[in-house]
């Protein structure tokens, strides 16, 4: 495998046919093209994770997401921001209540949507994910 912590040693980018920003939206991947002449496509900065980020298996199973997004007969539910509770939606914890933390930080790597009703739930809550 290449190292590829060093900046200078990354590969060069090119974009070899149409450009598809695939982005998350309430929980799922949505995907829309982009003109190859956008000029924002060249703010993008090239870090390693994009590397391992921009295989051909990641681009599967996004765009498959997609398609089961776009084919789902509803919109997925509004998510209820991170501000809004600092207690968990289904068993009605603290977010930090099984971690050592309770900083800030911790608490919002806690916190995670729900797919099916878009509240707040915490991690071991969030366990019992749709597949």
């Amino acid at each position: 495998a290449e190292d590829f912590d060093d900046v200078d040693k990354l590969p060069e980018l090119f974009i070899p046919g149409q450009v598809v920003h695939i982005y998350s939206w309430r929980g799922t991947y949505e995907a829309k093209f982009v003109d190859r002449g956008c000029e924002s496509l060249s703010d993008i900065v090239v870090s390693a994770n994009m590397i391992s980020d921009h295989s051909i298996q990641t681009y599967f199973d996004a765009i498959a997401e997609v398609i089961n997004v776009r084919r789902a007969p509803d919109d997925p539910p509004p998510w209820q921001p991170f501000h809004a509770t600092d207690s968990c939606q289904c068993c009605g914890a603290k977010f930090t209540w099984h971690v050592t933390s309770s900083s800030e930080a911790q608490t919002y790597r806690e916190k995670h949507n729900c797919r099916s009703c878009g509240l707040l739930v915490c991690d071991p809550c969030s366990k019992r994910r749709k597949p």
